[in-house]
């Protein structure tokens, strides 16, 4: 996730809201109170500058400090997000012995039946998944970076862990439809 420097912002913003106040309000003003600014005296030009310019540093400071909260909450919820799903593979890897095939064919001898009533819909999302394979591998890898910056785990196991997290509902419903088809012939 790419930030960008507070900084830097700043200093944009400040530059362009300033370039602003000189290139179109101080003709606005100069039209709407029928004087030019060289009817002003020197004194009053370089006061009314000093304030536009503390105006305008006070609403960017303004702006920072609300863009930094804004920043500080979606971080949170990215993080709660990114936990969610760590701890939902992690579950899945504990109660499925780390994905084991014995495990995935086990499970599918045993319930068969109730895995096939949703093998439709299981179909449809393993499709959907394979067709953005690249956007998950991505979604795998920053979920990774995550874990390993926040709890200091490997890349590649958390991405592994994830995508077999992902593929296991396809898993178990190409076990079930073996098991009903050696059901079916009777073997």
């Amino acid at each position: 996730m790419r930030r960008l420097n507070p900084k830097s912002v700043w200093l944009r913003v400040s530059l362009f809201a300033t370039l602003f106040v000189l290139l179109f309000l101080a003709p606005v003003a100069d039209a709407a109170t029928g004087t030019s600014l060289s009817e002003i005296p020197r004194e009053k030009q370089l006061v009314a500058a000093a304030v536009a310019f503390g105006v305008v540093l006070v609403v960017m400071g303004l702006l920072i400090a609300v863009a930094k909260a804004t920043v500080v909450r979606l971080d949170r919820q990215i993080a709660k997000l990114f936990d969610t799903c760590l701890a939902d593979a992690k579950q899945k890897a504990l109660e499925t012995n780390n994905f084991s095939e014995a495990w995935v064919k086990s499970a599918a001898h045993v319930g068969w039946k109730v895995i096939l009533k949703d093998q439709r819909e299981t179909e449809r999302r393993e499709a959907r998944r394979q067709l953005r394979v690249k956007d998950e591998e991505q979604s795998y890898a920053e979920v990774a970076e995550y874990a390993r910056t926040r709890y200091g785990l490997n890349e590649s196991e958390i991405v592994d862990m994830l995508r077999k997290a992902d593929e296991l509902p396809y898993r178990l419903v190409k076990h079930a439809i073996a098991k009903a088809e050696e059901v079916a012939h009777g073997a």
